[in-house]
């Protein structure tokens, strides 16, 4: 894992916890002409640890001159780094954009997160190893023939199905061969039926008759338009399109208005990868509505982008 420690905001108290770090941790310790001192307990820790330390003394003179410096660091180590884990040690809030960017951003295997010291970050990756632990043991929930997420009737119902389904089936008595009729046989010419015969005489036929014009009433004049009636696309009118946006429905009710599903399905179809979707939804619902939909949608994207390109 990496540690990098704004060491102007935590000071010694965010080295707690260093000597336990492994030969395979790197730490990374920024601090300026205006924090420059570590406690002697701090000191001993930094000695007793197998971690390799990097110092970086900033150029300061400018307000947050610190923080741009070790934020830039972030991005350097995103691109060039194998250790995929990145903790920044600090209490400044200001850090939270950019685990939230890059979280947004659904890089496989990276993870950067803001801890207050070394020992809460350690905690918080043990926390994450044990969720990853208990999502890969919990059992996927696939979708049913239209592509539907079951409920919780559906599943129900599709257990009691499998249980009929499973009960043996009496054997039922066998039915007595039925004896067709004995027909006889019909010669070619009778079974070709004959034509009427067609008188020569005229037939006399009625006049023909023209009807009377119909009035039409006057149609009554009113101020009110009839709305027009609301036109639907074919896809709009599809079994899979209906599953689709049930889908929806059912994952981000209560984070949008409904009237908005349709937009997400929209996105969806022209989404290429997680980070164009990531765009498009932030783009369509503004940054905090859109993150937070994304957020729901990001787990089942797969599934619900096979469903989109369906359509």
């Amino acid at each position: 894992m990496i540690f990098l420690i704004d060491h102007e905001n935590v000071t010694s108290a965010g080295l707690d916890g260093v000597e336990d770090l492994t030969e395979n941790d790197k730490v990374y310790i920024f601090y300026s002409d205006a924090q420059q001192t570590i406690t002697f307990d701090a000191h001993r820790a930094i000695m007793q640890s197998k971690a390799q330390f990097t110092y970086f003394l900033v150029a300061n003179g400018h307000a947050n001159a610190l923080d741009f410096q070790l934020t830039s660091f972030v991005g350097y180590l995103v691109g060039r780094s194998d250790d995929r884990k990145i903790y920044i040690i600090s209490k400044d809030k200001g850090f939270t954009v950019i685990w939230k960017f890059w979280e947004a951003a659904a890089i496989d295997g990276l993870g950067i997160y803001c801890c207050p010291s070394i020992s809460k970050a350690l905690a918080r990756a043990r926390e994450i190893r044990a969720d990853r632990i208990a999502s890969d043991a919990e059992p996927r929930v696939g979708l049913d023939e239209l592509g539907r997420l079951p409920s919780d009737k559906s599943a129900k119902r599709s257990a009691q199905s499998d249980k009929s389904a499973a009960a043996p089936v009496a054997a039922q008595p066998a039915a007595a061969p039925v004896e067709a009729p004995v027909t006889e046989p019909v010669s070619p010419e009778a079974a070709i039926p004959t034509a009427p015969a067609v008188s020569a005489e005229p037939v006399e036929t009625a006049p023909v008759t023209e009807p009377a014009p119909v009035k039409e009433a006057p149609e009554k004049s009113s101020s009110k338009k009839a709305a027009p009636a609301k036109e639907h696309t074919p896809t709009e009118r599809s079994i899979p399109y209906k599953a689709l946006l049930k889908n929806i429905e059912d994952l981000l009710q209560g984070t949008i208005q409904t009237s908005g599903f349709d937009k997400v399905i929209e996105v969806l179809g022209e989404a290429k990868d997680k980070q164009s979707f990531y765009t498009g939804m932030t783009k369509v619902f503004g940054m905090e509505q859109g993150l937070a939909a994304y957020k729901i949608l990001r787990p089942e994207y797969m599934g619900l982008k096979r469903q989109a390109e369906g359509l």
